[in-house]
């Protein structure tokens, strides 16, 4: 009985610093997206989203293809969830008043880490001037996010490509394969923070418009 409880035990704490200690990893398995003269000729993906205990041990997963989500077997549908109530409101409410400088800043935070990034991208546009423009902005991103997510450079795991295309026509191509992760901790400091963002930003307005219809009657 003594042993049977130690296991027992032994267990739930094992799975509670797992928890504590998890990443969540996403590991994106192809993007391959093609546009050519405003028109999409190729939108093809696959990602899969997981929880690791101590960030080795998968403990929960969850992919994303093709506009569908597959989770414990089930297969949901992107549009499905878009249409639910409780994902609109939240669009409405929560998402939309909250300054995206302080979602960037809490996206800081994360500290995300690429473990893998193969990027090809082909770009152009009707001008050459633009393309040109486009390609150094695109390029300094892309190189300080890799020089910041990079601890171990392997230049199979870690390399990036961006091609002009000078041909008067726009034209974007994808082809992106990475592994990213992130502490679980990090992730549900940063829901919190923007949550109560939210929530006071929420509080702010409802209490602007009580005011205004103190004033002036009706006003709502």
């Amino acid at each position: 009985m003594i042993l049977v409880l130690s296991f027992f035990i032994f267990i739930i704490v094992f799975f509670v610093f797992g928890l504590i200690f998890s990443k969540i990893k996403i590991k994106v398995k192809k993007i391959n997206f093609e546009m050519f003269r405003s028109k999409l000729f190729k939108n093809d993906y696959c990602i899969n989203a997981g929880i690791y205990l101590y960030g080795k041990i998968k403990f929960l997963s969850v992919n994303f293809e093709n506009n569908y989500i597959k989770m414990f077997g089930r297969k949901i549908n992107v549009r499905n969830i878009k249409m639910n109530k409780f994902y609109k409101n939240i669009m409405k409410t929560d998402m939309r008043e909250i300054d995206k400088k302080e979602i960037i800043n809490n996206f800081k935070n994360l500290n995300v880490k690429f473990e893998k990034f193969n990027l090809n991208l082909d770009l152009g546009t009707d001008s050459t001037l633009v393309t040109s423009f486009l390609i150094f902005v695109v390029s300094t991103i892309v190189s300080i996010i890799v020089k910041k997510g990079v601890t171990r450079y392997d230049p199979k795991k870690h390399s990036f490509i961006i091609t002009p295309r000078y041909e008067n026509y726009n034209l974007i191509k994808i082809d992106l394969n990475c592994i990213l992760s992130f502490k679980t901790l990090n992730v549900l400091k940063m829901i919190w923070k923007i949550n109560k963002i939210a929530k006071n930003k929420q509080k702010t307005i409802e209490s602007r418009l009580i005011n205004k219809n103190k004033q002036y009657p009706g006003y709502v």
